[in-house]
């Protein structure tokens, strides 16, 4: 990716690309707040490890990637981390985080079925996460 600078998406467009598969969401937020709730479908990987870990994932190519987090300044620092590392995905910051998300009336999720349903996805993205 050229930029320097992470683009913003709205909500609503982020929803839209979710739903269609344009985009995966990383929630960068810690365990604990990505447990009390989530997006559906969103993989959780706390900021702290962003650094280790993004550039290890294995995403799908002509994907964007939107990180989040509860109000949109630790997904920010995301950003310029994957940026940093030359991403070669579209990298994208959900305006007004998990806040926005749900101020827009957009769903979250809070039951152990579909946490399962993020963990399978980090499973898919991350190679050593995989059963033999």
């Amino acid at each position: 990716m050229s930029d320097t600078q992470a683009k913003t998406v709205s909500p609503r467009e982020a929803a839209q690309w979710l739903s269609s598969g344009e985009a995966i969401l990383i929630d960068v937020r810690e365990p604990r707040e990505f447990t009390a709730e989530h997006i559906a479908g969103a993989t959780s990987m706390p900021l702290a490890s962003v650094p280790g870990q993004f550039g290890r994932m294995e995403i799908p190519a002509g994907r964007k990637v939107i990180f989040q987090c509860l109000r949109g300044g630790r997904s920010a620092q995301a950003c310029r981390v994957a940026i940093a590392a030359a991403a070669p995905h579209p990298v994208y910051n959900l305006t007004g985080g998990i806040a926005a998300w749900k101020a827009a009336g957009l769903p979250v999720t809070r039951d152990a079925a579909a946490s399962a349903s993020g963990t399978s996805l980090w499973r898919r993205l991350m190679p050593w996460n995989r059963a033999s």
